[in-house]
């Protein structure tokens, strides 16, 4: 299954670039501070030196505060006019001046310069020249020069990490705003699945109930199948009114035993209603009044006797 990609907000990406501009401004503000250190200085990368002109003296061809990138070399002949940066210039410092004229005096060359701003011209020798200007930006000398203030300093660090410190607050009000969204969004889920779980349960009570009523039915319908199939006994008398009912319809044989065997139980019955075993010679039996006329045993031919006349009995009497 693919990976669903998730997306970047552009306000992560906002605080993402305000924590970056932060990181840069602080490390601009001490790489300024460490490399110009005064307005004299002159930092040097490879053949090529930096310089910030500070004063007005050189416009309007050359702004205040602009950075000369400056090419390490003796001028000659060829950057007369050309824009050159002198050290130890008196009362001045490290300046940077137009290129007058160059003198030659006693095998000493000698280089003639003086400000845009002024007239007036001083001397000055080789050993004082740092190089000719090439090219110059006013911005990254504006910049350089606001960094080194206290002002330029606090507005280039502290702007982007008050924007950091709102980044962090929103983003986090942003988060809280968003998994209360999302609580709430469960609890509704949790919710719909309660009513769902309920309805299951509801339906599961319902289909228990039919399958036990259908269980009830079923059990009913089986014993009263058993009970066709296996009906209860018949009693001495009903069993012989139904083989009565055999002897009306057809007087067999199979009929006719059957009620002799009847009629030998039932006198079987009798006798030993009325007779005491060996075993209870010892034991004084209880008195029992003889009835005025003996009851004689039934016989074989008593019994053919009562199978003829049921047999020629009327049901209905």
């Amino acid at each position: 299954m693919a990976r669903k990609e998730k997306k970047t907000s552009p306000f992560k990406v906002f605080g993402i670039l305000c924590l970056i501009i932060l990181i840069f401004a602080s490390l601009w503000v001490i790489a300024v501070r460490l490399v110009f250190k005064n307005q004299n200085v002159t930092p040097s990368i490879s053949d090529t030196s930096l310089y910030v002109v500070r004063t007005t003296d050189m416009e309007p061809d050359i702004e205040q505060n602009t950075l000369l990138f400056i090419t390490n070399k003796v001028p000659t002949q060829d950057d007369l006019g050309s824009v050159i940066v002198v050290d130890d210039v008196k009362t001045y410092g490290t300046v940077a001046v137009r290129l007058r004229n160059i003198i030659t005096e006693n095998d000493a060359v000698m280089y003639e310069v003086g400000f845009d701003s002024s007239e007036s011209t001083t001397v000055v020798n080789s050993s004082q020249i740092v190089g000719v200007a090439e090219t110059m930006d006013h911005f990254v000398g504006w910049a350089i020069v606001q960094s080194g203030t206290t002002q330029g300093m606090l507005l280039l660090i502290l702007t982007p990490l008050l924007l950091v410190i709102i980044f962090f607050a929103l983003n986090s009000w942003w988060k809280q705003r968003r998994n209360a969204k999302q609580y709430l969004g469960h609890k509704e889920k949790v919710r719909e699945l309660e009513k769902q779980v309920e309805a299951i349960e509801a339906e599961k009570t319902e289909v228990v109930e039919r399958l036990t009523k259908e269980k009830e039915k079923l059990l009913k319908e089986v014993e009263k199948e058993e009970t066709k199939e296996n009906p209860e006994p018949l009693t001495p008398v009903e069993e012989i009114v139904e083989i009565k009912e055999e002897l009306k319809q057809s007087a067999s044989n199979t009929a006719i035993e059957e009620l002799l065997r009847l009629c030998e139980e039932e006198n079987e019955k009798l006798k030993a209603q009325f007779m005491v075993s060996d075993d209870d010679v010892d034991t004084p039996a209880p008195e029992v009044t003889a009835p005025e006329e003996p009851v004689e045993p039934v016989t074989d031919d008593d019994v053919a006797e009562a199978v003829k006349h049921i047999a020629e009995t009327d049901p209905e009497e």
